[in-house]
């Protein structure tokens, strides 16, 4: 079993998800369902923070 430093489970997620835009960019649907639910609730928390209503915020990351 492999364990990683937070530096070197960053960098792969960080690899992984930049993998998945470039997917995205040649219009892979799967792709894209993959990279939003990997990424939404990080989505989500920012936009929360910046518009403070839950409800809107949900919206906004949806959208």
């Amino acid at each position: 079993m492999t364990i990683l430093t937070p530096v070197a489970r960053l960098r792969l997620v960080t690899a992984e998800l930049d993998t998945l835009l470039r997917q995205v960019a040649r219009r892979d649907v799967d792709a894209f369902a993959t990279f939003y639910d990997q990424t939404r609730s990080r989505v989500f928390g920012l936009v929360t923070r910046v518009l403070r209503d839950p409800g809107y915020s949900e919206e906004t990351t949806q959208d």
